[in-house]
This record gives C-alpha cells, sequence and structure tokens, in this order.
C-alpha cells in the first residue's frame, strides 16, 4: 500500500474552552503517533490558542466560535484546519480556515485558496461533525424558532465522532 492511502490513526481529544471558542478537537496521525510534535493535548491547544487569534474577522457574517479543529500530524508536518459555525444574514454556514507548519519550521503559515485546507484523511472527520451541526440545527429549526445557544448546547453535548 502507498504511504497515502495508509489508513490514519484518529483521536478525539475532547470538547475545549479556548480563546472565547467552543472547540471539538480532533488529531489525525500517520503512524506511528510519535509524529505529534505538539507535545500533547497541552501543547495542542497552544497551537490550536494561536490559531484561533489568526481567525479571519468580517462585519458581514457573525461568527459563533463554536466548530472543530483538526490537527493532522503528517509526513510534511503539523495542520490545522478549523471549521467553524456562524450566520450570514439569517443563513446557517461553515467557515473553514488552515494552516501549517512544516516539521523543520517554528512558525505555522495560513494556507491560502491555493492550498489544500482540508487533507483527504481528514475530510470524514470534518465532514461527521458538520453532520452533527447540520442535525442540530435542523432540531432546532422544526419548532419555528432557532435559538442559536439550544442548537450548540445539542451540537457540543453529543459525543465525539469516532473512526476506527
Amino acid at each position: 500500500m502507498t504511504e497515502w492511502a495508509a489508513p490514519r490513526t484518529v483521536k478525539y481529544q475532547g470538547f475545549h474552552a479556548l480563546r472565547s471558542w467552543r472547540l471539538r478537537l480532533y488529531e489525525v496521525h500517520l503512524s506511528p503517533p510519535e509524529m505529534n510534535d505538539a507535545h500533547g493535548v497541552g501543547g495542542l491547544k497552544e497551537v490550536v490558542g494561536w490559531c484561533l487569534d489568526r481567525v479571519p474577522q468580517d462585519p458581514e457574517y457573525e461568527l459563533f466560535r463554536v466548530g472543530i479543529a483538526c490537527a493532522h500530524f503528517g509526513r510534511r508536518g503539523l495542520t490545522l484546519t478549523l471549521a467553524h459555525y456562524g450566520l450570514w444574514g439569517d443563513m446557517f454556514e461553515v467557515f473553514i480556515c488552515g494552516w501549517h507548519r512544516p516539521h523543520s519550521a517554528e512558525n505555522f503559515e495560513e494556507l491560502t485558496s491555493a492550498d489544500p485546507l482540508v487533507c483527504f484523511h481528514d475530510v470524514p472527520v470534518l465532514f461527521s461533525d458538520v453532520a452533527v451541526a447540520r442535525s442540530s440545527v435542523a432540531a432546532a429549526a422544526s419548532s419555528g424558532m432557532i435559538r442559536w445557544s439550544e442548537v450548540f448546547e445539542r451540537y457540543l453535548s453529543s459525543p465525539g465522532v469516532s473512526f476506527g
């Protein structure tokens, strides 16, 4: 099997409140997991916090500061993808941004539209999490009045997605 097709280990690190954000945190590893250069969940939370400070802001959108951070430890280094939720007018939206740090570098660089924001191996994690958020919105919409605090309490209280 070619290395790119080799299965990855996905680990749900739980829900974390960081810098006024509420996030589910996942790690994706190319075996062996020693490639984790963030030094555990504490180090990973520091990396995520650094990235959160750099999330693009635009007054056209209302960001809820709720979502998923997916840290992919791969052959080229660490890529962090953040999928978070908000509104454009009254339309529920998913926002995605990402950063990458090569193994040989100390700093992260923001990924642009010329870069892959989501690795092939991260897609099931992100799509599954977005599906949980979507079902939380759908459940609230069925009552006729969406209360966003209830939507995200439902979303955040649901269990993390497991991959074997």
